[in-house]
């Protein structure tokens, strides 16, 4: 899953596929110029990690994982730039094509309350993009997620317990992505100290990412 190592604070940590515009360039810098490494830095928080470049551009993030390999499976990425208050939400996804012609559902579960209702983010509030892989490795793709019901999603992360995707896959299958929100707040919170930003913020960056698609209904065969 993992495609650098860095060291940080003296430890060492991996870095996942992150489907953001930032992600992406900076995992791209990472395994290339490994000498790099040193000009970024993150924490961990629960099961969730962050990271920032020497310019301030920040990621929090955090894997689907398995008992046996918690840093494995999809990721849920949430990055924003030095410059603005908005988020971009990305769901990185290992091995499968999400066909979201009916959209993406998604619940934040939160233990010991009444459940919320489910937000159905419309496909006009989603793009794919397939992202480039190492040669024998299986496809990947990143869903980017914006729009106010995925606003609504992100208000509830922080005081969530699990975050929860279900949509549709393109060999006909239905797909689910669940994740830990353990550790979520604290993540975000570091990221707005690093950025010297207002706490609390829940606005997601438009649709208008180099490199991504607005055609969320097709499957490439």
């Amino acid at each position: 899953m993992g495609v650098s190592n860095f060291l940080s604070n003296g430890r060492r940590r991996q870095y996942p596929r992150l489907g953001s515009v930032f992600g992406a360039a900076l995992c791209a810098i990472l395994l290339h110029n490994p000498s790099h490494a040193q000009e970024h830095f993150g924490a961990s928080f629960g099961v969730w990690h962050t990271l920032c470049d020497a310019d301030l551009n920040c990621a929090a993030y955090t894997y689907a994982g398995t008992p046996e390999n918690p840093k494995s499976g999809h990721v849920f990425n949430l990055d924003r730039r030095a410059v603005t208050a908005a988020w971009t939400m990305s769901l990185w996804l290992d091995g499968i094509q999400p066909n979201v012609a009916y959209g993406v559902m998604a619940s934040v579960i939160r233990y010991g309350h009444d459940s919320e209702p489910i937000q159905t983010i419309e496909t006009a509030d989603l793009a794919v993009k397939q992202d480039q892989t190492e040669p024998g490795q299986p496809e990947a793709y990143t869903l980017f997620m914006t729009g106010p019901n995925a606003e609504i999603v992100m208000e509830r992360l922080r005081p969530g317990d699990i975050l929860d995707f279900e949509f549709g896959g393109c060999k006909d299958e239905f797909l689910s992505a669940t994740f830990l929100l353990d550790g979520v707040t604290a993540a975000l919170a570091w990221i707005d100290q690093q950025q010297k930003q207002p706490g609390g913020s829940v606005t997601l960056t438009p649709l208008a990412l180099d490199g991504t698609s607005r055609d969320a209904v097709s499957c490439v065969d």
